[in-house]
């Protein structure tokens, strides 16, 4: 049992790094997205100085109360504020909002594709508003090169469904 629990530990821990939550609230029709999630990785990250695109799997499972719901507080890397949503394909949507950067603001645009099945995982696609972004990209770039460093650690969803104990009679 002792041995179950350490290998459970190990796997949730993947993708995480202190003080790195991404913060979002993206609430729509057909679609609710919000909180605090510890648990993410970049997947991919191209692009120049002027023309930066980045895809971060997100674990909608690993939301957490620790960090405070004010915008970009206590140590979220970046939070993101929807103002429109609209479905772009049967497992997509396009969102338009405010992102959030330490002291930087901008308007951006994200794609979220989610399967319609149920899955912890959700995928954001996006350009970086402009030049104020770079500290973003380069703390991106760090968790990337060190899931890169690690093998490519795998992600598995923070919450897990577990059946329930019953008591003996």
């Amino acid at each position: 049992m002792e041995t179950q629990q350490k290998i459970l530990e190990t796997r949730s821990t993947a993708g995480k790094s202190a003080g790195q939550a991404v913060r979002l609230d993206i609430a729509g029709p057909n679609l609710l997205l919000t909180g605090t999630f510890e648990q993410w990785v970049p997947l991919v990250m191209e692009g120049l100085r002027q023309d930066r695109s980045v895809q971060l799997l997100i674990d909608v499972t690993s939301s957490s109360p620790r960090v405070s719901s004010a915008l970009n507080s206590n140590g979220a890397l970046f939070s993101f504020e929807a103002t429109s949503i609209k479905r772009a394909k049967p497992d997509g949507h396009k969102i338009t909002g405010m992102m959030t950067h330490g002291i930087h603001q901008a308007e951006t645009e994200i794609f979220l594709q989610a399967p319609a099945t149920h899955s912890p995982f959700a995928l954001l696609s996006f350009d970086l508003p402009n030049e104020d972004f770079e500290g973003l990209w380069k703390e991106l770039a760090t968790r990337a090169d060190a899931r890169a460093a690690d093998g490519g650690t795998e992600v598995r969803a923070q919450g897990w469904l577990r059946p329930p104990t019953v008591a003996a009679a």
